[in-house]
């Protein structure tokens, strides 16, 4: 069946070839101009709950009577490289096989944790993900481990609980296979700190502690860069995070301090030399050192603001002249 047009949060129009099934419907196509696809949570007054094997995929070409995937209504199909992002409701329990398949300029997803069934194979080819955010409802668990098992680049994650958010970073991982000829067997080694995060999962939910556990490992393993975000998006968004975490990211900014403001001012992160020069300051010669990177880079706006903290914090000494 195809669904009337209904337009979205992006003021885009679009169309779905659907499957009434026990009175719920399960999206097999969907049509729009867009890059978004956002699914709606009903269609003529049936909940939608699935999205079928290969419904954004540009591996299997149908038709449905005299409408072909290609087009309907002059939008053209929504998949294979034009999905770049998808916003999944509460009502959707359960996605395909290869359901993305070759989608390979989807970057963003959203869904919620009534999404409980992944098909096999649902992100085969898509490579470009790098953002997912999971809304929490009624205390079910997601299977973001598996979202995050199949995605195997860096992913930062928003985890939307009911009063709270937390941010989180999963490195990157990959797996090499080295033959071992005396044994005739093939080994398999993991590369990277990525799959160690991942497996910070106790019962299908994410376990803080765990996580925060992992950095120590991560240190040598991973680039100045990712350890910074490892860093950051957990002292801002402090979601179960114990004090003896706290510190020990606080002792490795401390230890790190020009690499960091360095890191932060050549990517434009004024917030996090805000936070440096707020948090992890305790001389003016380490005020100079946040201050220093800013005017190395550029960064204008933030520097007078460090100026004005640094006399705040360790006032001004008058220079002495002798005559």
């Amino acid at each position: 069946m195809i669904s009337k047009g209904n337009q979205n949060m992006f003021n885009l129009s679009q169309e779905f070839i659907y499957e009434i099934k026990n009175e719920e419907i399960c999206i097999q196509k969907c049509y729009s101009h867009g890059n978004v696809a956002v699914i709606p949570t009903e269609i003529d007054g049936y909940p939608v709950t699935e999205l079928s094997e290969y419904a954004f995929s540009v591996g299997a070409v149908h038709a449905f009577g005299t409408i072909t995937v290609d087009e309907y209504h002059g939008l053209p199909r929504l998949a294979g490289e034009q999905l770049e992002e998808i916003i999944i409701p509460n009502t959707v329990k359960r996605v395909g096989r290869y359901v993305f398949y070759n989608c390979k300029n989807l970057w963003r997803l959203e869904f919620c944790n009534s999404l409980i069934d992944l098909g096999a194979g649902a992100f085969t080819g898509c490579h470009k993900v790098r953002e997912i955010k999971v809304h929490f409802e009624n205390g079910k668990e997601p299977r973001l481990r598996e979202f995050l098992v199949e995605l195997a680049e860096e992913q930062v994650v928003t985890l939307c609980y009911e009063n709270e958010e937390a941010k989180v970073l999963f490195p990157e991982y990959y797996e090499e296979s080295i033959e071992n000829t005396p044994a005739r067997n093939l080994e398999v080694f993991t590369h990277g700190s990525g799959m160690m995060y991942r497996n910070c999962f106790v019962k299908k939910e994410l376990d803080f502690q765990l996580y925060d556990e992992r950095f120590g490992w991560a240190v040598g393993k991973e680039s100045p860069e990712t350890l910074f975000y490892l860093i950051f998006f957990r002292l801002l968004y402090p979601y179960q995070l114990s004090e003896k975490a706290k510190r020990k990211y606080f002792d490795y900014l401390k230890e790190n301090l020009q690499k960091c403001a360095a890191w932060a001012a050549m990517g434009q992160k004024e917030d996090v030399l805000q936070f440096l020069a707020e948090h992890c300051v305790i001389s003016a010669s380490q005020m100079d050192i946040v201050i220093s990177e800013a005017n190395k880079y550029g960064r204008t706006v933030v520097l007078s603001s460090l100026m004005d903290q640094k006399r705040r914090k360790f006032g001004v000494k008058r220079k002495v002249f002798e005559l």
